[in-house]
């Protein structure tokens, strides 16, 4: 019974079904890749507004110190050794700020014992006095990672002294904090190879790099991820293969149908039109035929 049950089974139905099979196929993947781009554009924007936001943040914090390092009482304070006066004067107006220090332009007490002072603060430093300019990075401080900022104080065209500000890490990384993330996205704060501060799927962590939005004058960075297809093809493809397979699909299941409306040979069809008429008998039976009249005689 199974063996007439399966012969019995149009080889164009089997062949349908193999159709709406590859049509559920491409339209599962066509939906994979949409919700793959959907996530990857959702992940590029909160990435530029995230980057948008940090440097904002730290231009903030650059200006604050750029604007106070040029002030004439800050250098006549440090000319007359009153670093405490000179802490003030940074410090004034300047909300967040945890410690302000003072270095001599030749950091010997950094070189003396680098491990004990601090890598990351001699780093910044070294690249403010390189530079003339306020610099910024985030390095280990008072126990954490903090936000920290160098620049040169200047006097009669001379480096009187090296002023190092200590800021909240938060400063710079609330607003990837306050990001609204998914837990199938990726985003980070980077500095160099180190991952400052990360939220999300930390899987997608090699693949972030790709955009990244470069904190000026810093090696900081924001870096973003969100999972890739597996499929090649792009959605509208995997759509348009599922829609061709549905055609195919149902072209087959119509086929007997659309067989029995092709036009029929002339021949035959006359044929059938003869055959299905009245006969000349059938009709003269009926009286809808007269038999002809005898013709006339003529007399001899």
């Amino acid at each position: 019974m199974k063996k007439l049950a399966i012969n019995s089974i149009k080889p164009a139905w089997a062949l349908a079904a193999l159709a709406l099979l590859a049509a559920a196929w491409f339209g599962w993947n066509g939906w994979q890749a949409t919700a793959s781009g959907q996530l990857q554009a959702g992940s590029d924007s909160l990435r530029a507004s995230v980057g948008t936001q940090a440097t904002a943040a730290l231009q903030s914090a650059v200006e604050q110190l750029e604007s106070r390092r040029v002030k004439i009482a800050l250098a006549t304070a440090l000319q007359r050794d009153d670093t405490e006066a000179a802490s003030k004067l940074i410090t004034d107006g300047w909300s967040g700020v945890e410690a302000v220090e003072w270095h001599d332009p030749g950091l010997e007490t950094g070189y003396a014992d680098p491990k004990a002072f601090g890598y990351g603060k001699l780093g910044v430093l070294e690249l403010a006095l390189q530079d003339n300019a306020t610099r910024a990075a985030v390095v280990m401080d008072a126990g954490g990672p903090r936000l920290a900022l160098a620049a040169p104080v200047l006097a009669d065209g001379r480096v009187l002294t090296l002023a190092y500000v200590r800021l909240p890490l938060e400063t710079l990384t609330a607003p990837i904090e306050a990001a609204a993330l998914t837990d199938k996205t990726y985003l980070a704060l980077r500095q160099g190879r180190h991952s400052v501060v990360e939220r999300g799927d930390a899987a997608l962590a090699n693949g972030a790099e790709f955009g990244a939005v470069k904190l000026p004058g810093t090696q900081l960075r924001v870096v973003s991820a969100a999972p890739v297809s597996d499929g090649a093809s792009s959605a509208m493809t995997e759509f348009l293969l599922s829609g061709l397979c549905l055609v195919v699909a149902a072209g087959l299941v119509l086929q007997p149908r659309l067989k029995g409306l092709r036009r029929r040979p002339a021949g035959e069809a006359a044929e059938e039109d003869a055959g299905a008429g009245p006969t000349l008998a059938e009709l003269q039976s009926a009286g809808k035929l007269q038999p002809p009249e005898p013709a006339p005689t003529t007399a001899a």
